[in-house]
């Protein structure tokens, strides 16, 4: 039983993080950088400073958002020297959150990479066509090892 549950849990997690994601090409959406998605600036490493935005504020409902990216018209992410200049940070963060906001906004917006919710049953379907054809695959080499000769 052991056995059987661990295998579960094995094709469960195999099929969400490398076969749901390529279902169906996800959807890109552009929207303005505003106070009400906030954007969060963070220093990686020493010298490296990196801005991202968060799920908080965007307005996709019942969607499956991957991810969001700042980037400008050429598709650039802000780079750690205007990030310095247009968001000076104190000692937790941007010294003035409303001003950074505004700066990234007047050059930036934001990429929303997502899957509608009108995709989940397709997306259920497929998937249960998949763990079908896998467990008639399975069961049919079961019934072969069973059945075969012993020498």
């Amino acid at each position: 039983m052991l056995t059987a549950l661990v295998g579960f849990v094995a094709a469960r997690e195999a099929v969400t993080a490398w076969v749901r994601p390529y279902l169906f090409t996800p959807l890109h959406q552009s929207l303005p950088i505003t106070t009400a998605t906030p954007v969060s600036i963070d220093q990686t490493s020493p010298g490296i400073i990196k801005a991202f935005e968060s799920t908080r504020g965007i307005s996709l409902p019942d969607a499956w958002v991957y991810s969001v990216q700042i980037v400008d018209q050429a598709g650039q992410t802000p780079t750690a020297s205007f990030l310095s200049r247009a968001c000076p940070r104190g000692n937790y963060g941007p010294l003035n959150p409303r001003d950074c906001t505004a700066r990234l906004a007047a050059t930036f917006h934001q990429v929303v990479t997502y899957q509608p919710g009108s995709r989940y049953w397709p997306m259920q379907w497929y998937e249960l066509a998949i763990f079908l054809s896998f467990s008639i695959v399975l069961g049919g080499f079961c019934f072969w090892w069973i059945r075969r000769p012993v020498i």
